[in-house]
C-alpha cells in the first residue's frame, strides 16, 4: 500500500497523480473544508475510473454545537457558494446537483445518521463516475435463430438499456442486412442459444467475414459455460475472436460468455451487457487498460487475468534442487508422456536427439 499526500484543490495531475486510474475512493468529512465544491469534486473525478466508485461520509445539516466549535476556524468560512456562507457544509440536494455537474451520476443512493428527518446532520453517500460510450451500436441477430416472444423482449430490453447510456437506440438488425450494421460497434447474438462458429457453413461464414470486415468493433454474446468448459464447441469463438485481435488492432473484440442454462434470454445478463459496453467502450478509456473477455458465473462477471507473483519467482529460482531420476512405470493414469525433439542443433551435434517427459495435472 502507498501513502501519498493529495492537496484535492489543486489539479492531481500537478502533485503526480495519473488520471482515471483508482477504482474506489473514500472521502470521509474531508471534501466539504474547501473552497470550491465544482473545483474539488472534478479534481475527485479525475482521478477515477470510468464507473469507479466514490464512497463519501459528509455532513449535509449544521447543528449548533458544530458552529460553535469549528465556527472559530478561518476554515470554517472557506466556501465561495451562495449556499455554503454560514458554514461549509452542502446539503444532500447540493451534492447532487454538484456531482451530476462534475460527471459523477449524482447519489446513487445514502444512508442518514438517524432515522428520524428532524435529527439527521450527517450521510453516507455513493456515486459512481459516469462514462463516455458515445459510439453508434447495432444488435446483430443471425438468420439461424428462430424468434420467440422472449427473444424479442430480451433485445427489446438490451436496446432501452444501452439507449440510457448512450442517449440513442441502437438498431436490431438482421446478420444479412450489411447496410444497417455497418461502421457500428455490433453486438452479436450468435451463440446465446447454440455454437455458431462451429459447424457453420459456407453462407454463415460469408456473413461472418463481412460482420468482422465492416463493422467498426464487436461484442460476441454466448451461452457457453466457458468458465467450466461444459461445451468445448464454443472455444471455437475465442480463437476466432483472438485472432481478429491479432490481426486488427484498431478495432476492439470483446467476447462476454454467459452460463449455459434453460432460459438464455433472462433479464438478470442485460446489466452485465451494458457493463461490459462502459468498460469496453469509454472514450477516455485507454485502450491498454480494456479487458477482452469476460465470463459471467454465479452471476459474478469474472475475467481470466494472471498476475506475476514475484516474490514466489524470486523463491523458487534461489531453491536450485534438482530432484535425481528416479524409476517409474512407464504408463500411469492421468500422467502422460509428452516426445519432444528439438531444433536442429539444440545440442551442439548432427545427431538426432529427443527428450521424453513426463507432466503432472
Amino acid at each position: 500500500m502507498d501513502f501519498k499526500k493529495l492537496d484535492i484543490e489543486v489539479n492531481p495531475l500537478e502533485q503526480g497523480f495519473t488520471n482515471g486510474t483508482y477504482d474506489l475512493i473514500v472521502a470521509a468529512s474531508c471534501l466539504h473544508a474547501t473552497k470550491n465544491l465544482n473545483t474539488t469534486m472534478s479534481h475527485v473525478r479525475q482521478l477515477l475510473k470510468p464507473g469507479g466508485t466514490l464512497l463519501l461520509i459528509e455532513a449535509t445539516a449544521d447543528r449548533l454545537e458544530g458552529q460553535l466549535i469549528f465556527g472559530t476556524l478561518p476554515g470554517w468560512w472557506l466556501g465561495e457558494e451562495p449556499e455554503r456562507q454560514m458554514s461549509p457544509n452542502a446539503s444532500l440536494e447540493m451534492w447532487k446537483r454538484v456531482l451530476s455537474e462534475v460527471g459523477f451520476t449524482g447519489v446513487d443512493f445514502d444512508v442518514p445518521d438517524y432515522e428520524e428527518p428532524d435529527f439527521q446532520s450527517a450521510r453516507v453517500m455513493l456515486s459512481r463516475a459516469t462514462t463516455t460510450v458515445q459510439c453508434p451500436f447495432s444488435i446483430v441477430v443471425p438468420s439461424s435463430q428462430q424468434p420467440s416472444g422472449e427473444r424479442t423482449a430480451w433485445l427489446r430490453e438490451v436496446s432501452d438499456a444501452i439507449a440510457s447510456l448512450t442517449g440513442k437506440s441502437p438498431s436490431i438488425v438482421s446478420l444479412e442486412d450489411v447496410e444497417a450494421w455497418q461502421d457500428t460497434v455490433c453486438i452479436f447474438t450468435a451463440e446465446m442459444e447454440a455454437p455458431f462458429v462451429d459447424g457453420m457453413d459456407e453462407t454463415a461464414f460469408d456473413q461472418l467475414k463481412k460482420l468482422l470486415n465492416q463493422s467498426s468493433g464487436l461484442v460476441w454474446l454466448s451461452c457457453g459455460g466457458l468458465v467450466d468448459a461444459t461445451e468445448p464447441s464454443f472455444g471455437a469463438t475465442d480463437g476466432l475472436i483472438r485472432t481478429m485481435r491479432q490481426e486488427d488492432a484498431g478495432k476492439r473484440w470483446i467476447r462476454l460468455d454467459f452460463e449455459k442454462d434453460a432460459s438464455p434470454w433472462s433479464s438478470d445478463k442485460i446489466q452485465h451487457v451494458v457493463h461490459v459496453l462502459q468498460q469496453s467502450f469509454d472514450a477516455t478509456l485507454d485502450p491498454a487498460d480494456v479487458e477482452w473477455e469476460y465470463a459471467v458465473k454465479d452471476s459474478l462477471l469474472q475475467v481470466p487475468r494472471t498476475y506475476p507473483d514475484k516474490i514466489q519467482d524470486a523463491l523458487s529460482k534461489s531453491l536450485a534442487v534438482d530432484l535425481p531420476p528416479e524409476s517409474q512405470p512407464f504408463h500411469q493414469p492421468g500422467r502422460p508422456l509428452i516426445w519432444e525433439t528439438p531444433k536442429s542443433g539444440a545440442t551442439g551435434s548432427n545427431r538426432p536427439f529427443s527428450l521424453l517427459k513426463r507432466f503432472c495435472f
